[in-house]
């Protein structure tokens, strides 16, 4: 497969056929198929550095303030 224009991709691998009972035993969460997945890995196609395409997929990305508060400064605290 070529990739014709900057990209980034994502491996994943889930382990049909396996469970996760070795780890869990008899819990809820034993009867699920095991997965990883890989942060993105980025490609740069023509060597000039990487570039975004902005395609949000058709979903509306959020914009505005955060429903979250603001982070504090834990090392004001005098912690180390």
């Amino acid at each position: 497969m070529r990739l014709g224009e900057d990209s980034h991709l994502i491996v994943a691998a889930v382990g049909e056929g396996f469970d996760l009972r070795r780890g869990w035993g008899k819990t809820w969460e034993s009867g699920m198929h095991p997965c990883a997945f890989t942060n993105p890995i980025w490609v740069d196609v023509d060597g000039q550095g990487w570039v975004a395409n902005h395609d949000t997929l058709d979903a509306p990305l959020p914009t505005g303030k955060s429903p979250f508060p603001e982070p504090r400064d834990a090392t004001a605290d005098g912690a180390d």
